[in-house]
């Protein structure tokens, strides 16, 4: 029986188990779910408040990141900066969970700007606004597996 659920993305997923997840120094909320497409665990890095309004969140989630001894790692892709990864946990995941699905999510009061699509530097914040760094481990294999299977 579920003990609990988590509503992202308009969809409440019931969590069907969760654990700790230490990493270095700290620990990390797992929660196993159940959802209507592959999402099989969420995993919450960070969730603040925005004290000020914010034009960007390029330059302030980073430096957020670091401050709890996080390394945020940055992809550029047409000139806007995406989050791709944030270190040591996203190797502590790929340890855990292998050649599954890891995806890291920004979200602005439980919404994914764009659907995923914004970069940080598109992201804008009000005072006030929820801000949520979570990982999302699906079952499916990753893409850069898929391109080394050959049929």
């Amino acid at each position: 029986m579920p003990h609990d659920e988590l509503s992202l993305w308009g969809e409440k997923m019931p969590i069907t188990a969760s654990e700790l997840v230490r990493v270095g120094e700290k620990e990390f909320p797992l929660h196993h779910v159940q959802a209507s497409d592959e999402t099989r665990a969420i995993m919450r890095l960070c969730m603040i408040q925005a004290e000020e309004r914010r034009k960007s969140l390029a330059a302030y989630l980073p430096q957020v990141l670091r401050e709890q001894g996080l390394e945020p790692c940055l992809r550029s892709r047409s000139g806007h900066g995406f989050l791709e990864s944030v270190e040591p946990v996203h190797q502590k995941l790929v340890e855990m969970f292998g050649e599954q699905s890891i995806g890291i999510i920004v979200l602005i009061n439980g919404e994914e700007p764009g659907q995923g699509k914004h970069s940080l530097d598109e992201m804008r914040v009000e005072q006030g606004d929820v801000i949520q760094v979570i990982y999302r481990i699906a079952w499916a294999i990753s893409d850069k597996i898929k391109k080394r299977i050959v049929i």
